[in-house]
């Protein structure tokens, strides 16, 4: 059982290691509003192939505002965004686009610790179990008489066997 555990804690990081890793950075934010907005604009191939270096130069001075404010107002924009003919859109575009950048990183950060929980938690009771095994000894030899060996090992477990479940406090004597 101990083995178990502790492959099914292996298994675990594994799976997660297998998964694909985004590079994500302001950068996505930038490529979201782009595919989102501006892909259908007819003002594209101007902002984003001619004027590539100011257009991108702009979105990355968004950054500042956004990571201080959480959203833009299209007088927030960057003089090398005031050619934009849809600023109010921008403006939208770029704050949902923050906002979904930053839930993912947070959720990132939450899946790292609930993966780390989990295989610690699994080690842990792997672990506990390998020293059971070994307190009760090993398979097919016999158990010498040892009264006080399992009290001592059943003492510190909270003792549910004698509390009441909830079936019987709820059913109570008149109810049955």
């Amino acid at each position: 059982m101990a083995e178990s555990l502790s492959s099914l804690a292996e298994t675990v990081n594994e799976v997660y290691d297998a998964f694909p890793r985004r590079c994500e950075n302001f950068r996505w934010v930038i490529d979201n509003t782009h595919d989102t907005l501006c892909a259908n604009c007819g003002r594209r191939e101007s902002c984003w192939k001619q004027e590539y270096a100011a257009t991108l130069e702009g979105m990355e001075a968004l950054r500042p505002v956004l990571e201080q404010q959480g959203h833009l107002e299209p007088n927030d924009l960057p003089g090398q965004l005031s050619r934009c003919i849809h600023p109010a859109a921008l403006c939208a575009t770029a704050t949902r686009s923050f906002a979904l950048y930053r839930s993912r990183k947070e959720a990132h950060v939450h899946a790292e610790a609930l993966r780390t929980a989990l295989t610690e938690q699994y080690s842990a009771v792997a672990d506990a179990l390998g020293v059971l095994s070994e307190q009760l000894g090993r398979p097919g030899t016999p158990e010498p008489y040892n009264p006080g060996g399992w009290r001592r090992f059943l003492l510190p477990w909270p003792r549910r066997w004698n509390a009441p479940s909830r079936w019987t406090i709820w059913a109570g004597p008149g109810r049955r």
